[in-house]
C-alpha cells in the first residue's frame, strides 16, 4: 500500500472509531433519558404545587393568627367590662352594707347602755323595795 492508500484507510478508520463513538449509547439510554426526564418535570409541577400549597396553608395560619389575637383582645375587653359592670355594683353594695352594718353596731351598743342602765336601775329599785318592804326576795 502506498502512503495515500495508507493515509485514506487511517482516515476512514477513525471516521468509523469516531461515529462508532458518537453514536455509541447503550440500547434503551435515550428512553431512559426521556423517562428521567418525564420524572423530573412531574416532580417540579409536584413540587411546584407542594409549595403553592405551604405558602397557602401559611397564610392561613396567619389569618388564624390575627383572628385569635383579635378574639383576645375582645374577650378582654369584655371581661373588664363584665367585671366594672358587676364590680362597680359589688363595691356599692359593699359599701352600703358597711355603713348599715356601722348603724347598727352603734345601735347595738346604744341598746347595751340604755340595758346597763336600766339593769342599774332596776337593781337600785330592787335595794330600795327591799329597804322599804322588808322580807322581799
Amino acid at each position: 500500500m502506498n502512503k495515500t492508500g495508507c493515509k485514506a484507510l487511517v482516515a476512514m478508520t477513525l471516521i468509523v472509531v469516531i461515529g462508532t463513538i458518537a453514536g455509541c449509547q447503550e440500547p434503551g439510554t435515550s428512553k431512559k433519558s426521556r423517562v428521567i426526564s418525564a420524572e423530573n418535570m412531574r416532580l417540579k409541577d409536584e413540587l411546584a404545587q407542594r409549595q403553592h400549597e405551604i405558602k397557602r396553608q401559611m397564610e392561613l395560619v396567619e389569618k388564624c393568627r390575627q383572628e385569635n389575637e383579635v378574639l383576645q383582645e375582645r374577650f378582654r375587653r369584655n371581661m373588664e367590662d363584665y367585671f366594672n359592670n358587676v364590680l362597680a355594683g359589688v363595691v356599692q353594695e359593699n359599701s352600703e352594707l358597711k355603713q348599715q352594718l356601722k348603724t347598727l353596731e352603734e345601735q347595738l351598743k346604744e341598746l347595751q347602755e340604755k340595758n346597763n342602765m336600766l339593769r342599774q336601775q332596776i337593781s337600785q329599785l330592787e335595794e330600795k323595795l327591799k329597804k322599804v318592804v322588808p322580807g322581799t326576795p
